[in-house]
């Protein structure tokens, strides 16, 4: 309770008032460079409202961690702007909106920093071809699921949830915060049909042994 309160509350802060440091020595972007950033900061907005209203239809840009990647590159430039604005040159209402914007985004683009610097390998399982398995549970609330089936297109990817994480075979290689991945030793993918893939788990059984019935899953894609 205490990190996040530290992280979305008090980190936020401390940005907002190195604005102030910025203003006292009267450090600001030229005017040629705060109009760019100005240009930049609002069609990044954009960017990231658009990306937004895709993964609600669950289209994401091609990449792993690809959304996060660009929330982070839109909390840097959101800061940046917001330190470095020249009020001669930069319309209040973008002051007073950058301003919100740095407190709401400073806080989730640590966070994301956290995360991805904790558990990029961790939550990576399977990536070759069209195809990519990563954990999407994260934080305090994640539940036991097995990992996000993402299959590539040309620009945009599409996730499928594979599995029942109410079920107790399940639980039992998928437990905890993070999926025991160390329990599997092989992962492969077939598509038995356009619209129908098959996955298979090779884990390790409490023998300490490889199990040669692989937890499976057949998964229904669009």
């Amino acid at each position: 309770m205490l990190f996040f309160l530290l992280l979305f509350i008090v980190f936020p802060l401390i940005i907002l008032l190195f604005r102030y440091f910025f203003i006292a020595k009267k450090i600001f972007f030229p005017e040629q460079l705060s109009r760019i950033f100005l240009y930049g900061f609002i069609s990044l907005i954009v960017f990231l409202i658009a990306t937004l209203i895709l993964a609600n239809l669950n289209y994401y840009w091609k990449g792993y961690r690809s959304t996060s990647l660009i929330f982070i590159l839109v909390s840097i430039v959101t800061i940046l702007f917001y330190w470095l604005n020249n009020p001669s040159y930069t319309p209040k209402v973008i002051i007073v909106l950058t301003a919100i914007l740095t407190f709401l985004f400073a806080g989730f683009g640590a966070f994301f920093c956290f995360d991805i610097y904790h558990s990029y390998e961790s939550d990576l399982y399977y990536n070759q071809g069209r195809f990519r398995l990563e954990n999407t549970e994260r934080g305090l609330m994640a539940q036991p699921w097995p990992p996000t089936l993402f299959i590539k297109g040309a620009m945009f990817e599409r996730n499928y949830k594979i599995g029942n994480p109410h079920n107790d075979s399940i639980k039992s290689y998928f437990s905890g915060r993070y999926i025991a991945k160390e329990k599997i030793k092989k992962i492969e993918i077939f598509e038995i049909l356009k619209n129908d893939i098959l996955i298979k788990f090779y884990h390790i059984a409490d023998t300490n042994s490889v199990r040669q019935n692989p937890l499976t899953f057949r998964v229904k894609v669009k």
